[in-house]
């Protein structure tokens, strides 16, 4: 459902609890089950499509998709800039689709060429997806070069406004992806600058020019609040990137390192190779091998790719950050 936002931003609080979204199911279902939808409906849906499935509230949220979802939704709404398309629709049947493919490929090439970064290209290890990871996310919205790269292409009449949207999106997404604590005053300065970003966007793109993603409303919508529900802590330890770093490994693992001769035999070897993976000796063994830097003294990385020599381009948006933390 497209996000609506009043003048009165406090209707961004999440006021509707389980129980209510499932009696109002209840009373919009049809004898079949399932929920009736139709066009301008959303007075009387309330956003509810189907009956929820979860038996308890859920107060966290996806970091690492968030990041992933938001990528797509700003690099969408570059395209539609680029190709100056003022319709966000991108169905087959309309003209100006072809516009947008080509602002696409010209993205990607000069980003490219460029940077090095890879974008929206089909993954080339043959298991679906893109080449949009969560580490290429991270350099296209957190590094202020990577960003007035792509912004290169965007016409100077619009360039500023979308540059300020990116870079405020860019801040939020950092400081909710910390594991930190923020006192209450902290988290009033966030929500206010989530706020005031969500009002950027519907006044700089009102539809139909634009839409709000769902991540992108969940994003400045309602971050600030979870992490209120978690302690005042930042919602980086409960985020599922870990989980996501052991797809490939159990992907190895069941085609080379498993018994094949019954599904429970090759699950059984899979998550007894990932608990030996989890051993505190094993991991410490695998941070003495990784590369240690001579500038910085952490290990992870060598001295040319050093992350303190690009401090002084984010020097300004590390303050930002910081002070959401102070």
């Amino acid at each position: 459902e497209g996000a609506h936002l009043s003048e009165n931003v406090d209707e961004l609080k999440v006021e509707r609890t389980l129980e209510s979204t499932k009696e109002l199911a209840a009373t919009l279902s049809d004898s079949s089950g399932n929920i009736p939808t139709k066009k301008g409906d959303y007075d009387v849906r309330f956003g509810v499509v189907r009956t929820p499935t979860i038996e308890k509230d859920i107060e966290s949220i996806q970091c690492l998709h968030l990041l992933l979802r938001t990528t797509d939704w700003v690099l969408k709404l570059t395209y539609h800039e680029i190709a100056c398309v003022t319709l966000w629709s991108e169905s087959t049947n309309l003209r100006h689709l072809q516009f947008i493919k080509a602002a696409k490929k010209n993205v990607q090439e000069h980003l490219l060429s460029k940077t090095g970064l890879k974008i929206a290209f089909p993954d080339s290890t043959g298991n679906g997806g893109t080449t949009t990871t969560g580490n290429v996310a991270r350099r296209l919205l957190f590094n202020r070069d990577t960003r007035e790269v792509l912004l290169e292409l965007v016409p100077e009449r619009s360039r500023d406004a979308l540059r300020q949207v990116i870079k405020r999106l860019a801040v939020i997404l950092r400081v909710i992806s910390s594991t930190r604590s923020l006192s209450d005053q902290k988290i009033n300065d966030l929500e206010l600058l989530c706020k005031e970003s969500y009002k950027l966007i519907l006044t700089t793109y009102p539809p139909p020019r634009a839409k709000l993603s769902p991540s992108v409303h969940k994003l400045l919508g309602h971050t600030w609040e979870l992490i209120r529900l978690n302690d005042n802590k930042a919602l980086g330890s409960l985020s599922e990137g870990g989980i996501e770093a052991c797809n490939k490994l159990l992907r190895r693992y069941r085609i080379r390192l498993s018994r094949k001769r019954g599904q429970y035999e090759n699950l059984f070897d899979c998550q007894k190779r990932l608990w030996v993976n989890s051993d505190p000796v094993l991991e410490q063994m695998r941070l003495d091998a990784l590369p240690l830097c001579r500038k910085c003294n952490i290990r992870g990385h060598s001295s040319r790719w050093c992350p303190a020599q690009f401090h002084s381009v984010l020097e300004s948006e590390d303050t930002l950050v910081e002070g959401f933390f102070a």
